[in-house]
């Protein structure tokens, strides 16, 4: 007889969420999903509005931020039986935002409590409000969303207050719950992962590491420096990092704003440069467009990326084998296992 598991997941709309209540589905399980968008805005998703349809998934409006609204999630999932026919429940506080700057600043402030709200109290509130489920089935597992900047201990400049929300989100599910009472025999840990270009990511974080990447290729690392040059075209100087930058992302830097290509054009080898211009160079490149489209191909071809739908496969591997990944983080960097992401960190 197959096992009888559902999964909770948070932030289930888009990026690794939406790719784990997908994946579940596709395995048979059934899939309660929680975001702050209101339940209108599925229809604009086909593949978790027919989840939806089929029964695969239930959604509900809540934000992770008020435990009042995930008290009403837990409501509806106790409504559709809760674990009355369950062996294994899974919950996954995925949700999570990232912002820039320093604290010191009044114009960030209030966006870097949001991030703690939602990242660090949106952990805490899930797990407490599903706790009696996840006591109550013979397999429970809770899960942290982390990132590689916790696990590793290493943010680059102005991420400072990222890292730390998500270092207090993972300790609280390797640290804290195992040793809480009421999870007792519940298995917690954190998941991980590297440079997974969601929404979020893209806004936040992508640029600045295929900027620091073209920095770290300037004759830091050979095999990095190999595939840059082979996805260059071979008719442009590739002198220092900025033109190494601009042969790779070539045709595609035509179309885009003219503060962009100054930016670039001025970065060099400078990396102090690189770093007081990078919000700048967000702020000009976030609409999507051939640029972006350009620097996920390069990320992925470097192996410096993952996918949100490998990240969520791995994740659901490691719930269904039941074992508990070493020093209770599953480390997801890459797909290729080799991680080139962390040479990259460890030289800046």
């Amino acid at each position: 007889m197959s096992e009888r598991r559902a999964l909770i997941v948070s932030g289930v709309r888009t990026g690794m969420g939406r790719e784990l209540a997908r994946l579940a589905a596709a395995r048979g399980q059934r899939v309660f999903g929680c975001a702050s968008s209101p339940a209108g805005r599925l229809a604009e998703d086909a593949e978790l509005a027919a989840l939806v349809d089929r029964g695969q998934l239930v959604y509900v409006q809540a934000d992770v931020a008020r435990r009042s609204e995930l008290e009403a999630f837990r409501a509806r999932f106790l409504e559709a039986g809760g674990v009355a026919n369950l062996d294994a429940l899974d919950v996954v506080a995925n949700a999570g935002i990232a912002r820039w700057g320093d604290p010191g600043e009044p114009a960030v402030y209030a966006a870097l409590e949001q991030m703690r709200r939602i990242n660090v109290d949106g952990t805490r509130h899930l797990a407490e409000v599903f706790q009696p489920e996840l006591g109550a089935v013979a397999r429970g597992s809770f899960v942290a969303s982390s990132s590689i900047v916790a696990a590793r201990g290493q943010a680059i400049a102005g991420n400072t207050q990222y890292m730390a929300t998500k270092l207090e989100a993972q300790y609280y599910a390797t640290g804290t719950l195992p040793n809480t009472p009421g999870f007792a025999g519940v298995r917690c840990f954190a998941v991980a992962p590297g440079v997974v270009p969601t929404p979020m990511i893209l806004d936040e974080l992508l640029l600045p590491m295929i900027f620091r990447t073209a920095l770290f290729e300037a004759g830091r690392d050979a095999e990095l420096a190999a595939e840059l040059a082979r996805l260059s075209p071979s008719d442009v100087p590739t002198a220092n990092a900025a033109e190494r930058l601009k042969a790779v992302l070539h045709d595609q830097l035509s179309a885009d704003p003219a503060p962009f290509k100054r930016l670039l054009d001025a970065l060099g080898d400078d990396p102090d440069l690189l770093r007081r211009g990078m919000v700048s160079l967000m702020r000009v490149a976030r609409a999507p467009g051939p640029v972006r489209e350009r620097v996920l191909e390069v990320l992925y071809a470097l192996d410096l990326a993952v996918t949100p739908e490998l990240v969520a496969e791995r994740l659901l591997d490691q719930l269904a084998s039941g074992e508990t990944p070493r020093q209770r983080v599953l480390e997801i960097y890459s797909k290729s296992g080799r991680d080139p992401i962390l040479r990259l960190m460890r030289s800046l």
